[in-house]
């Protein structure tokens, strides 16, 4: 089980003894590092839109250890693991690992720690999880403190 703790828009990383755990300089590292946006309209004023910056959710994992493999049987192993998606208040949402894996998907799951160019208000962050394309928001995580990869 892997699992990524993130708190005040930096992350860090706590393992088991079943992965490997990042060296002492690679952690805490910032998550918005990689400066990806996502485009969205707001989930309560579908007339207005919003701008998300922050981190693939992939890639938050990757860094925190998560080893993806492409072949046929990396793939067989990536269909059978869960992604734990935890909030301050106890609040969480479970993904797929393949809902989150580029070789799967075109899909982006962000997470973010912006909201139109400015640090999330104190309610949805530091960190919050955008998932494009869902019609409802309810895995749309906010205070994200604690990520959980899970085999299944």
């Amino acid at each position: 089980m892997l699992s990524v703790l993130a708190l005040k828009q930096k992350v860090f990383w706590t393992c088991s003894e079943t992965c490997p755990i990042p060296g002492e300089s690679s952690s805490p590292s910032y998550i918005g590092c990689l400066g990806w946006e996502v485009r969205t309209t707001d989930p309560h004023d579908p007339s207005k839109e919003i701008v998300y910056s922050g981190t693939p959710l992939v890639e938050t994992l990757k860094a925190g250890g998560l080893l993806l493999d492409s072949g046929m049987g990396g793939l067989r192993e990536t269909v059978k693991k869960t992604v734990i998606v935890e909030a301050t208040d106890g609040y969480r949402a479970v993904f797929s690992l393949a809902e989150l894996d580029p070789e799967l998907t075109d899909r982006i799951i962000l997470l973010a720690d912006t909201k139109d160019g400015q640090p999330l208000p104190l309610r949805e962050g530091p960190l919050r999880v955008i998932v494009p394309g869902e019609k409802r928001p309810a895995r749309w995580v906010r205070q994200v403190k604690a990520l959980t990869v899970r085999k299944n």
